[in-house]
């Protein structure tokens, strides 16, 4: 199962924060790793969609450049050997913050916005086969077109829900690529756009996100099986709230799994560009503060977990775009020399 979630202040003056030299069994010592990695190989932008393949992600569209433009161009992430190819242009409108799953094989990207168009949001949706690199238009979005939505699959089925279009929306629809279909399943119980998904053990987990400009401080678990969501937001009496609160608190940032831990990056609280990076343990009911992501604060950057590991790349801050990208190494302290 994949999760993408493939989502402003002014660029300034920013710092790496250091951590002291101690044993990991130290309980003081603030754990994970940012290493540079590959460059994503397309201009710099924001905004672009991500899926994952087996041990291949996929990235493109976005906004950015040379020329701040929507790019047509997409690129695939070979962890194997950590190097990105080109792959077939995006036939469709160009758009930025669409969504984008894969299943079975193949990758879907929809939805988005174009802030060109006299009407900004769109509801489109398009295969990609990897086999043939070939890009095919698909039966639209079931519900209203609309831009900052979240989606995720199961395996069998795709989802896509939230968003916003002048209108907050809380509905999700399943999309079937057997028939080409989209039904309607159960909504979340609060509109938002601009959330943050994470698959752990086959179950789906919805946070943060904004509504009217407010942040959203909740956390919600969807079960495939039952087409049901449940409450999993802590109490405010409880340990770990502090530490929720401060997780959840941001809106277009990265959310991505390994090790059945979810983990929350980058994004925008406050209205500003962020760098904080918490841990999620389903199975402890915790939430860890780990090493700040080590390049500039951004928003709008995708993530993905390939071949066993995770990176972040894309994303903007004001309206600097970059193209860098880092490994996350959880189990590792911060080392600065890399």
């Amino acid at each position: 199962m994949k999760i993408i979630r493939c989502i402003a202040g002014l660029i300034g003056i920013f710092s790496l924060l250091t951590f002291p030299s101690c044993h990991k069994s130290d309980p003081a010592v603030i754990l994970g790793n940012w290493v540079t990695s590959t460059d994503f190989a397309g201009s710099p932008r924001s905004g672009a969609y991500c899926f994952v393949i087996g041990a291949k992600a996929y990235v493109g569209l976005g906004y950015g450049g040379p020329n701040n433009i929507y790019l047509p161009d997409s690129y695939v992430f070979d962890s194997g050997n950590t190097t990105w190819i080109k792959i077939a242009d995006f036939p469709g409108t160009l758009r930025e913050q669409s969504v984008a799953f894969s299943v079975n094989g193949k990758g879907y990207v929809g939805t988005g916005y174009n802030r060109e168009l006299a009407t900004v949001q769109l509801k489109d949706f398009w295969e990609y086969d990897p086999a043939s690199n070939q890009w095919k238009q698909l039966n639209d979005f079931g519900g209203d077109a609309r831009y900052n939505a979240v989606a995720f699959d199961d395996g069998t089925y795709g989802y896509v829900g939230t968003g916003y279009n002048g209108n907050f929306y809380s509905d999700f629809w399943q999309y079937n690529p057997s028939d080409d279909s989209w039904k309607v399943t159960t909504p979340t119980p609060k509109k938002r756009e601009q959330s943050m998904i994470m698959t752990i053990n086959n179950k789906i987990y919805l946070c943060g996100g904004s509504n009217n400009g407010a942040p959203i401080y909740d956390l919600w678990q969807f079960d495939p099986a039952t087409q049901l969501w449940s409450n999993q937001t802590p109490l405010t009496t409880d340990a770990q709230y502090a530490n929720f609160k401060l997780a959840v608190n941001r809106y277009s940032g990265v959310a991505f799994t390994l090790d059945n831990k979810g983990y929350l990056a980058t994004g925008l609280g406050g209205g500003v560009s962020q760098t904080t990076v918490y841990q999620y343990d389903p199975g402890a009911l915790t939430w860890t503060k780990m090493t700040p992501y080590e390049g500039a604060a951004r928003s709008y950057s995708v993530a993905f977990v390939v071949g066993g590991k995770a990176y972040l790349t894309t994303g903007q801050n004001g309206t600097f775009h970059f193209d860098d990208m880092k490994e996350f190494r959880p189990l590792e302290e911060y080392n600065i020399n890399d």
